[in-house]
């Protein structure tokens, strides 16, 4: 700092803490005062020094806008330069938001390349994965279809949430490799794992296409206990496993224990009962469902015809039919089919061929 003032000596240094002092009341000549330099400034040129504390404060504003705008940059899709910047930033720069966002729009565009990229940045600069950054990378990996590599990360690691376990058994059972999603069950189970609603679901489809009734009793067992047995998404899979295995008896004990029955499970009962050569048992359950007061969808009336068309009730079959018209159900291509083939299965051939010409 430079002041001009007027005082009497030449020359005189005050000191920057020191407040200032009236000299001389007769002024005589103008002169300069100068603070002395410390320790801490310096006045001139390359000497001058900002304190620590204002240099910490800009580089953290530098990191936290470089991570609002790599969180921008996905908002709007431009996967290929919040990568890029990804790959450009120092280790210290970006936090666990950046990296998710970057591996997220990674995941919905498929993108495996962009995601390894990630992956590689994340681990050369030493990033802990064991968190929410280690979900995100399970989940682009099995989204981008590379299941091997997101086990891989699944296993290294330690904080492992039951939706990350049942993520990696759903995805199992899509490439049917059902064995290993039941073997990683069993370890969900060791490791003490909270199980809940859907993994049961994906549990008994794993146990419905082995073929194992034993293990499918356990479950059911063990899902009791557990207190599932109110779920009405979990007393669906397990009703859908004993009909898997021709079970319809103990399928038909499980429906008849449940309190609430949504039209998932009316609907699940006529298909059972249709599938496995009762559709006479078929239709009682439809009465009953109307007569409880339970909304049809398609899919029941869809049910309801196959019913009709196995043991030949024309009449029920058309009272459905003019059901679906008024409710609008009529265009759907897979119900006229239903319809078509119920009356060419009930010997209507002149309905049989008005649907026809009409489909046309």
């Amino acid at each position: 700092m430079l002041m001009l003032c007027t005082t009497s000596p030449d020359q005189s240094w005050v000191s920057p803490s020191s407040s200032y002092q009236y000299i001389n009341p007769n002024p005589l000549k103008p002169c300069f005062i100068f603070f002395r330099p410390n320790s801490r400034t310096s006045l001139f040129g390359a000497k001058f020094r900002v304190p620590a504390t204002t240099l910490a404060g800009t580089t953290h504003r530098k990191n936290a806008d470089k991570n609002v705008k790599i969180i921008e940059l996905c908002e709007l899709g431009n996967l290929k330069e919040a990568v890029e910047m990804v790959c450009g930033s120092e280790s210290s720069d970006l936090d666990s938001a950046a990296y998710c966002s970057v591996l997220e729009l990674c995941a919905g565009n498929k993108s495996l390349k962009y995601g390894k990229r990630v992956h590689s940045v994340l681990c050369e600069h030493g990033v802990n994965v064991d968190g929410y950054v280690g979900a995100k990378l399970v989940f682009m990996y099995v989204h981008c279809g590379d299941l091997r590599e997101a086990r891989r990360v699944f296993d290294a690691l330690s904080n492992r949430k039951v939706f990350l376990w049942n993520l990696m058994i759903n995805e199992y059972a899509k490439v049917r490799d059902f064995r290993e999603g039941v073997c990683l069950f069993g370890k969900m189970v060791e490791c003490g794992v909270e199980l809940n609603s859907y993994t049961f679901s994906c549990v008994l489809k794993y146990f419905a296409a082995l073929g194992c009734v034993r293990e499918g009793e356990w479950v059911h067992g063990f899902l009791y206990k557990l207190r599932f047995g109110s779920d009405s998404t979990v007393v669906n899979s397990l009703m859908a496993f004993y009909f898997k295995n021709g079970r319809v008896e103990s399928a038909r004990k499980v429906f008849d224990a449940l309190r609430e029955r949504d039209v998932v499970s009316w609907n699940s009962m006529i298909s059972a009962y249709v599938s496995n050569g009762a559709a006479e048992k078929g239709v009682e359950i439809f009465r009953e469902m109307v007569w409880s007061g339970i909304d049809v969808d398609l899919a029941t009336i869809i049910n309801v015809l196959m019913a009709c068309s196995d043991c030949g009730n024309v009449v029920l079959g058309r009272v459905v039919h003019g059901y679906a018209m008024k409710g609008g159900f009529d265009v759907d291509v897979m119900l006229c089919n239903s319809v078509l083939d119920m009356y060419s299965k009930c010997c209507d051939l002149s309905d049989a061929v008005r649907i026809f010409e009409k489909m046309g």
